[in-house]
Formats: structure tokens, C-alpha cells, sequence
């Protein structure tokens, strides 16, 4: 059966099952009116010569009874037509630029060189260690354990220690002498003590003892050597 909305007179087909014998609220989709239909029972011949156009909607039954409108069903709609042009055109382009791409080295009509070998470095030949000095750049005499301190009651300081012979040869040391120093470690001053010409042995290192009076004034370091008798 069909049933027309009285607001906008848009057609639907509906089963007469889906409109029962007591009527439903159904719903225009077009136009969102809401109406009671009723089945009208229509005789078989008007249904066989009917000859009325064929309506915008139809409306399949429920497989549920409930007391709800039926909405339209809108008819389906296809793809635009500018929007399958734009696709085609997209696609098209697509096409060409990969085309073109893997064709680049062809239409340029160079062809690209491989990239340069890197260079082969040159193994560096084994560097020989240093030689060890000569014993005469040795230090012969040098001073161990040395110990200054202020002695008491006067202005002075005492200086202990060893005189060490580093050479295999037997060595006689001549003085010793004081380096004073500064806070900023510069020289301020010097004193230079003659030794006893005793000759020290090879590895020997015999004790030494040492008091300077009257050390410069602001001294606050003292660097102690022994000179060989040359």
C-alpha cells in the first residue's frame, strides 16, 4: 500500500503488516511530519491496474511490534560527479610523477658517476720507543726525605734530609742552596752552604744537616738542591 504525507506530499510503499489493523504513527523523512496511518484494504483489481507512479520511499515490516514511528528510507546516493573527476585526476598524476621519477636518468641524458673511492690510508710504520738518556743527563746527586722546619727562639730554619748517589760511580758533593719563594712561588732570595768534599759511594745516601739563619723576609717556600763537585 502506499500512504502519502499530508505536509509535503511525498510517497512512501509500505507493507500493510508494517501499519497493522489498528494503525501506527509513522514519520515524513523528507520533511520530519508525523501523522497516524491506517491499512486501507484496496480491491485486487484497482491493485493490478494501479497506475499511479512509483513511490520516493519504501518501508520494510519491523520484526518487532512496538509503538514507534517508522522512519523513510532515504534512497542511495552515488558519488559525485566532480569528486570521481578530482580522483582521476589525482591518480593520473600520481602515475606521471612516478613515471617521470624512475625515468629521470633517461630524460636528463646523463648518467650520474658513482661516488669517488675513498682514499685507502697508508699504514703508519711502528714508532720505536725513545731511548733511554745517557747517564751523564742523569742526575748524579739528589736529596731525599727533606724535611724544614723554624727553629725555636731564633729566626731561622733547619733543614734535614739525604743526599742520594744515583750513579754507579762514586760522587763528592760541593753545596747546597735555598731557593726562597713567595706566596705567588716566585724567587726572593738564595743561600748557598759549601759541603764536606766527602765522596759519596755508589747508591749511598748519607744524611745531610743544614740550619739557615735569617731567611728573607715573606718567604713562605724554600726549594732545596745539592750540586756535585764538577
Amino acid at each position: 500500500m502506499q500512504i502519502v504525507c499530508p505536509n509535503c506530499s511525498a510517497r512512501y510503499l509500505v507493507d500493510p503488516a508494517a501499519i497493522g489493523p489498528k494503525g501506527r504513527t509513522v514519520q515524513c523523512f523528507r520533511c520530519g511530519h508525523r501523522w497516524m496511518a491506517h491499512a486501507a484494504a484496496e480491491p485486487e483489481e484497482q491493485v493490478l491496474t494501479d497506475t499511479r507512479p512509483v513511490p520516493d520511499f519504501i518501508i520494510r515490516p519491523q520484526n518487532h511490534d512496538e509503538p514507534a514511528s517508522l522512519p523513510a528510507i532515504p534512497p542511495e546516493r552515488g558519488i559525485p560527479t566532480w569528486l570521481k573527476i578530482a580522483l582521476g585526476l589525482l591518480i593520473l598524476v600520481g602515475v606521471v610523477s612516478g613515471v617521470g621519477y624512475a625515468l629521470r636518468d633517461q630524460l636528463s641524458g646523463t648518467k650520474q658517476a658513482p661516488p669517488p673511492a675513498a682514499p685507502t690510508a697508508k699504514p703508519t710504520p711502528p714508532t720505536k720507543p725513545p731511548a733511554p738518556p745517557p747517564p751523564s743527563a742523569v742526575p748524579a746527586l739528589m736529596l731525599d726525605k727533606v724535611n724544614i722546619e723554624a727553629v725555636p727562639g731564633v729566626r731561622a730554619i733547619l733543614a734535614t734530609g739525604d743526599i742520594v748517589n744515583t750513579s754507579t760511580a762514586e760522587v763528592t758533593p760541593r753545596r747546597i742552596r735555598f731557593t726562597f719563594k713567595d706566596k705567588d712561588r716566585q724567587p726572593i732570595g738564595e743561600r748557598v752552604y759549601e759541603l764536606k768534599p766527602d765522596k759519596i759511594a755508589p747508591l749511598g745516601r748519607p744524611p745531610f744537616r743544614q740550619q739557615v739563619d735569617d731567611p728573607p723576609p715573606g718567604a713562605l717556600d724554600v726549594d732545596v738542591a745539592v750540586e756535585p763537585l764538577s
